[in-house]
């Protein structure tokens, strides 16, 4: 922590010591002309800094000039100025170059302020005097007020400024009763000015801060432990289960996570896996879905193939469908899945641009326990009820159920002709579709059938298309849907509306809309749809009533202050 006293009398605020020199035109190596900018720092003339000045400055030249940027040291008006020129990358970095310049007028040691050249640190200049836009003038403080919160700010011994750049990562530096500058990370500079803001404006002693920030570090490690102590894991498992946690939290511990991914052995693996089958707590399977799932996206491919290998991926459906009635074995076992699906399609994805494919044994495994999840599709046999603002659910969808037509999604869009095959032969598309319409306030189940529905007529498998628009007859539902757009008080469905309440518009019209302007739009290009439009007499009727006319309403390109015209 600098503390620079001396000459204070004579220190500026930064905005009369900085000069911006004219912009001018310069010629660049691809014959464009660039604009140049340039600007103009002044500092004091003292003893310290014209002995100081020329001895460093051979480094400040050396770490800009790698950036493009151009520097030059004069000891007769004691200024420095950096400017941009044809070699500048980028000329945003202009404004690195002369916050350094600032921080070296401010006299802040050499391997400080050259900090501020990397990426991720920033400097704050924080103008805490009587002068302009400092806190003092801003809040109406006297000398001796200020005298008194400054003094409580630095603590005894300058104990106070320690503890919060150890807790803020910052570089404080006060300079006379004028400015303080901070050079450190986003976070650690906003924390330092709220800080030093209350401690000015609200008489609050820093220590209240301090105290606070503690706390919240000590109830991250006691997260951290408590983590541990319940899944029994190693690092990686805390690792990728606090990656649930506080957003401030997340970047720390997705490095930690990432540099315990090269650590990771087989036995690790299958210690996971065994936590995962023996354990009855929800937290454990929701951990160890976090992590698999995690390893199989950032793990190297040696690792990651242990866990999209068939053998590893058949005893997690196996165990799933065993034990069915517990609902989070099931969704974190298909989530496990569904991540093994998309990691190898993402390996197996042509530059081209062709069709995915993934490995067949994987896929094979999968169908092999389709039958069992289709089964827990159904709904009838459920007692349950969810009461909601517009009726009630009886029974609700569930994560469950939500999270298998979620893996029939996927296993749609990986393009594997056994897959489509056994989707189409076991009729998971129609009762997929069938709940597209008994939960019309269900987003997340609609947006995944409509994934669904899609793949389907983008398929170059002509019984899969026919399937959906012939044997499912997608077309007469979505003319149907329209025709009868509120909620129906049908006992049938689950859903079932208030009674004495005007019945809501369902909720699914907005996903129907999109899904019928892809249908127009693939049967531009492929006959056997459009055949099918052109001889369905009511899709070209809903068309040119309904859809046509809806679409023009929900076109925002036509809309007047933020609403339709």
């Amino acid at each position: 922590m600098g503390n620079n006293e001396n000459g204070s009398a004579e220190l500026r605020p930064l905005a009369e010591r900085m000069k911006i020199e004219n912009f001018g035109p310069s010629m660049g190596e691809d014959g464009i002309t660039h604009p140049v900018t340039s600007f103009t720092i002044f500092f004091q003339n003292s003893e310290d800094m014209i002995s100081q000045m020329p001895n460093i400055w051979p480094t400040v030249e050396s770490s800009l000039e790698d950036y493009g940027i151009s520097c030059s040291l004069d000891m007769v008006e004691c200024s420095m100025t950096v400017s941009t020129t044809t070699k500048t990358r980028d000329p945003d970095f202009i404004v690195k170059a002369r916050d350094l310049t600032e921080l070296l007028s401010l006299q802040i040691p050499l391997r400080e302020a050259i900090r501020i050249l990397d990426a991720d640190v920033r400097c704050d200049f924080i103008e805490i005097g009587p002068l302009r836009q400092g806190l003092c003038a801003k809040y109406g403080i006297n000398e001796e007020q200020f005298t008194e919160r400054w003094k409580r700010f630095l603590g005894p011994n300058n104990t106070c400024i320690k503890n919060i750049q150890c807790l803020s990562g910052c570089y404080i530096s006060a300079h006379g009763h004028c400015t303080v500058s901070v050079i450190g990370k986003s976070k650690g500079l906003k924390m330092v000015r709220k800080i030093l803001v209350d401690c000015m404006r609200n008489k609050m002693h820093p220590t209240v801060h301090i105290r606070r920030i503690r706390k919240n570090n000590r109830d991250e490690r006691e997260l951290t432990k408590k983590l541990y102590d319940q899944g029994g894991y190693r690092s990686i498992m805390e690792a990728a289960a606090l990656m649930k946690t506080t957003s401030d939290f997340h970047e720390r511990i997705s490095t930690k996570f990432v540099e315990t991914l090269h650590q990771i052995q087989d036995s690790d693996i299958e210690a996971i896996a065994d936590k995962f089958r023996s354990s009855e707590s929800l937290e454990v399977h929701v951990n160890a879905e976090d992590t698999l799932c995690a390893v199989m996206r950032l793990a190297p491919p040696g690792l990651a193939s242990k866990l999209c290998s068939p053998i590893f991926i058949k005893r997690f459906l196996e165990y799933a469908v065993e034990n069915s009635h517990r609902k989070s074995v099931l969704t974190s076992s298909l989530s496990v899945c569904i991540e093994a699906l998309r990691r190898n399609a993402y390996e197996s994805q042509p530059a081209c641009g062709s069709t995915i494919t993934v490995k067949n044994e994987i896929v094979a495994v999968m169908l092999d326990n389709l039958g069992d999840l289709l089964n827990l599709l159904d709904v009838s046999s459920a007692d349950n009820m969810l009461l909601t603002t517009y009726g009630r659910l009886q029974p609700p969808l569930g994560k469950h159920r939500l999270k298998i037509v979620e893996f029939i999604s996927v296993l749609l869009t990986v393009g594997n002709q056994a897959a489509e095959k056994q989707l189409l032969h076991s009729e998971a598309i129609s009762r997929v579709l069938d709940l597209f319409f008994k939960y019309p306030y269900n987003n997340f189940l609609h947006h995944h059938v409509e994934n669904i529905i899609v793949s389907c007529l983008e398929s170059r498998n002509g019984p899969l298309v026919q399937h959906v628009l012939h044997e499912c007859d997608l077309v007469g539902k979505i003319l149907e849907a329209e025709k009868n757009s509120t909620l129906a008080a049908d006992c049938v469905t689950p859903t079932i509306p208030v009674n004495g309440r005007s019945p809501p518009r369902n909720g699914n019209i907005g996903h129907l809309t999109r899904i019928s302007n892809k249908i127009i739009q693939l049967g531009n290009n492929n006959k056997e749809i459009q055949g099918y439009m052109q001889g369905n007499s009511g899709w070209t009727e809903g068309h040119t009533d309904v859809l046509l006319k809806r679409n023009a309403v929900e076109n925002v390109s036509r809309w007047e202050c933020g609403r339709p015209a």
